[in-house]
């Protein structure tokens, strides 16, 4: 689902003050870059449009298995593949 980030914070009060694991800003899709992170105490994988003002909620995971789930992240961020973010809904799900 997509939010603009105002909305985004609205919807669950528990994203406002969450820490955030960062995985990378250097994500594609469709000539758009992201910044992709977990909202710690939502328990999302969200990515972040840059300058786009467009947070998508890509899927929940426990704090226990976010690590397991983007294992490779560090790698697979970096590609220019236009379409890289695929790789996080592949890993994630998509909800």
């Amino acid at each position: 689902m997509e939010y603009r980030e105002k909305d985004f914070l609205e919807a669950d009060p528990r994203r406002l003050n969450s820490r955030e694991i960062d995985f990378g800003f250097s994500w594609y899709w469709i000539g758009r870059q992201y910044r992709v992170a977990y909202y710690v105490a939502s328990e999302e994988i969200v990515a972040i449009c840059q300058g786009q003002d467009i947070f998508e909620v890509i899927g929940t995971v426990s704090p226990e298995r976010v690590r397991a789930q983007m294992e490779g992240w560090d790698t697979a961020h970096n590609r220019l593949d236009r379409n890289s973010l695929d790789w996080v809904r592949r890993r994630v799900g998509s909800n």
